[in-house]
């Protein structure tokens, strides 16, 4: 029975020991690339590939943008999407998922920065994984890198709080049992 139990307790904690890989790209609407050239600058964003887990929540990576100047800024607004490609944990085992985020780029003579909406996206699966921004709103500081920062939360499938609630009631059991005994 204590055999049995410590199985139960072992397969319901290694399902939580997942990692999440992905790759991140970005594309400016108005140019169709990862760098949007605007009156009085040059903003880039240069994606990542990161592996983050097994804990969770985790505070991660998804790339980061640069704004060289080169005269007096102008007033300006660009829209930028954020895609990230999910390869590991992915639907089906095999397949890479992708989920996308939009922003708004919004620039004037003092500032430029970047508003995503909605704050958060998810990917279904098994598990399924949220990523959610730390900062909405991020200020671009002129000829300074400003890395993209959000955090990974998995959600484990019922499969696995199934085996994690079975192995603590049978622990519960075999701990009530033996001081039963006594």
């Amino acid at each position: 029975m204590k055999k049995l139990a410590l199985a139960f307790l072992l397969c319901g904690v290694s399902a939580f020991a997942t990692s999440v890989t992905y790759t991140t790209t970005g594309v400016f609407t108005s140019s169709g690339t990862s760098t949007s050239t605007v009156p009085g600058a040059t903003i880039g964003f240069t994606g990542t590939t990161q592996t983050v887990g097994p804990l969770f929540p985790t505070a991660a990576n998804f790339g980061s943008f640069l704004v060289t100047t080169s005269g007096i800024l102008s007033t300006f607004t660009d829209d930028f999407t954020l895609t990230i490609h999910q390869m590991v944990p992915a639907p089906g085992g095999s397949a890479v998922t992708s989920t996308t985020v939009s922003g708004e780029v919004e620039g004037s003579s003092s500032q430029v920065s970047l508003i995503f909406i909605p704050a958060n996206v998810s990917v279904a699966g098994n598990p399924s994984v949220a990523y959610e921004f730390l900062n909405g709103s991020y200020g671009l500081p002129a000829n300074q890198p400003t890395t993209l920062q959000m955090n990974v939360v998995l959600t484990p499938e019922p499969t696995t709080l199934g085996l994690l609630g079975g192995s603590l009631l049978t622990l519960g059991y075999l701990i009530r049992r033996r001081t039963a005994k006594k």
